[in-house]
């Protein structure tokens, strides 16, 4: 399972905007995944392909020292690794999920694609409230639950917003006025 002690008790810094990006170090990644941060990086690099700046990146030495000077990343001396850092964006975390070979990234894919799919036919079928239910092979404790139900009210906003947005755009479009 998803190690969600690492999400729930994540740290504001954990995620933050680089080059225009929201990303999170390939270590804290790892920690969610429970593998070690050298698997992600690899699963990069074997892919460099697949993964454009927008999906992963290397830091650079300015970028590594501006993070040290906010907290971001420990100091020389206090831990962590001697090579630059790499970030993983939003869209780098939902392509690894389906390349790396190991139980929690296999079900975060499959989560995500259950939820991609009931969001997409809630939206095919112009429903005017979207709902993600819960996977039904997802039994989650009550902590699990309570960081669920928050999560949630955060999905639905954005996801109203973006329904609006849709709607707004498709009138347009309907009337002629691009």
């Amino acid at each position: 399972m998803i190690n969600s002690k690492s999400i729930d008790n994540h740290n504001p810094k954990d995620v933050f905007e680089l080059r225009g990006y929201l990303v999170m170090l390939a270590a804290k990644v790892a920690e969610v995944f429970k593998v070690e941060t050298r698997q992600i990086v690899q699963n990069i690099k074997k892919n460099q392909g697949l993964f454009p700046e927008k999906y992963a990146f290397q830091i650079t030495k300015d970028e590594l020292d501006n993070l040290r000077s906010f907290g971001v990343i420990s100091k020389p001396g206090h831990g962590g690794s001697r090579a630059l850092p790499w970030v993983i964006t939003r869209k780098g975390a939902i392509l690894l999920v389906t390349l790396m070979k190991v139980p929690t990234a296999m079900e975060a894919a499959d989560i995500f694609v259950d939820v991609f799919d009931e969001v997409l036919v809630q939206l095919y079928n112009y429903q005017k409230t979207i709902q993600v239910s819960n996977p039904s092979r997802i039994v989650p404790d009550a902590e699990q639950m309570a960081h669920s139900r928050n999560l949630r009210m955060k999905i639905f906003k954005a996801m109203d917003d973006l329904q609006k947005q849709w709607l707004i755009r498709s009138k347009k479009q309907q009337y002629g006025m691009n």
